[in-house]
């Protein structure tokens, strides 16, 4: 409508006077280390074509819809980035994220491992980094919530929804003493103002590792960088 105004298409913009309304942010429930653990472990054991897949959330905080859109062509091992830029939602392939065209992130060094692991299932076979018993790519999400409910079922885990794996990372690096501008990086918010919103309750008061549990530190602590990373 401001544009049509410029333009000179209409006099006043009608919707000036509309009241926005407010829009409520899903409430974090993370997945906390131990049943990370327990998560990883089995789906190594049972689901192996799975485990990079929420590897993937756990340790880089990437939508649902972001990881079933990854392609192999999507890493960059020589600078060490991963190049988030599709999203599959609903049985659609949007060549784009949620809040831009696209956001080049580290790869923690945990995930080499994972991603080495899984070459064996797809690196040959398609561009795809996550292919179905069809040879094509997921596209929808149900597919995938149908492993997750499974794994958490049998883990005796209380169930979250997969988007928690999202709210998982943030809290978990918030608690062992991430800087927030890493965070925020990874996980694409263009302010800090989201991240203080959703996950203000998970910073430290003292907001240093001297805070933190040992085990959680090595647990955690090699998923990526403590300082702020420059792409």
């Amino acid at each position: 409508m401001e544009s049509a105004k410029r333009d000179k298409l209409i006099d006043e913009n009608p919707l000036k006077y509309v009241t926005r309304k407010k829009v409520y942010a899903d409430k974090a429930d993370p997945i906390f280390l131990n049943e990370i653990e327990e998560i990883l472990n089995y789906c190594n054991k049972s689901y192996p074509q799975f485990t990079l897949f929420f590897a993937i959330g756990f340790f880089m905080g990437l939508r649902v819809g972001e990881i079933m859109g990854l392609k192999w062509s999507d890493f960059d091992f020589n600078k060490n980035i991963l190049r988030v830029q599709r999203t599959i939602t609903d049985g659609y392939i949007k060549e784009s994220t949620k809040t831009r065209l696209y956001r080049d992130i580290p790869i923690p060094e945990i995930l080499y491992n994972y991603i080495n692991n899984h070459k064996q299932y797809t690196y040959m076979k398609r561009e795809w980094l996550f292919l179905n018993s069809k040879n094509k790519p997921y596209i929808y999400y149900s597919e995938i919530n149908r492993i997750w409910k499974h794994l958490l079922f049998t883990l005796k885990i209380r169930y979250r929804e997969t988007y928690q794996m999202r709210h998982s990372f943030a809290c978990n690096s918030l608690s062992t003493g991430f800087e927030m501008s890493y965070i925020q990086m990874m996980l694409g918010h263009s302010t800090l103002n989201m991240l203080l919103t959703i996950y203000g309750n998970f910073i430290p008061n003292n907001y240093n590792k001297n805070g933190f549990k040992t085990q959680h530190l090595k647990q955690w602590g090699n998923i990526g960088e403590k300082k702020t990373c420059s792409l």
